[in-house]
């Protein structure tokens, strides 16, 4: 450094001393840009924090709609579906048919009855006649009362028959059953 004129020593020190000032002021710039960063950082958070918030009641009205919807569902099934009263009609004659066979009963006359408007449902009704044993009319009952959908026995009467063989001869007694059975469909649903 003796070599140097002291012009050229005067321009060294000036550019270490700028090379010190920068960097000491890097180093105080340093916290400030990581205070600077974080004030961001919080502020996004906050932001975020917001749209969880708004999500959250979001989500809380979702979840009130779905167990809405699934208490609906629940209740749908307990109702007989069908495009009109005339399908569902046709479709509970069917499967109480059904019931009565398997009850060992004979099926003798089906009518679906008129569907009446009870709002916001419609019920949808079927008279059926059939013999059976005794054994014969509690399955179909317990099975009647067992049917997903609901269906209601809302009319009911018995009578003992005497059954005769093919030669002429009491061969016993059976019970002649004349029943009233509803379904319930939604009137918008049936209409």
């Amino acid at each position: 450094m003796r070599d140097l004129s002291p012009s050229m020593r005067r321009l060294l020190a000036l550019l270490i001393l700028a090379v010190v000032v920068a960097g000491l002021g890097w180093l105080a710039w340093l916290p400030v840009d990581a205070l600077r960063r974080q004030e961001q950082t919080i502020v996004d958070l906050q932001s975020r924090t917001e749209q969880f918030q708004d999500r959250l009641g979001t989500r809380e009205q979702m979840l009130a709609e779905q167990r809405l919807l699934q208490r609906a569902s629940e209740a749908d099934q307990t109702l007989v579906q069908g495009a009109t009263p005339a399908l569902v009609g046709a479709e509970l004659q069917k499967v109480l048919s059904g019931l009565v066979q398997e009850g060992g009963g004979r099926l003798e006359s089906v009518q679906v009855l008129e569907p009446v408007e009870a709002a916001p449902f419609v019920r949808i009704g079927l008279r059926l006649t059939f013999s059976s044993s005794i054994e014969g009319l509690r399955t179909f009952l317990y099975a009647v009362e067992q049917h997903a959908p609901v269906l209601l026995v809302e009319e009911m009467t018995i009578y003992e028959a005497p059954q005769y063989d093919d030669s002429g001869n009491l061969a016993g007694n059976q019970l002649s059953t004349t029943v009233e059975i509803a379904g319930y469909a939604r009137a918008e649903a049936a209409s």
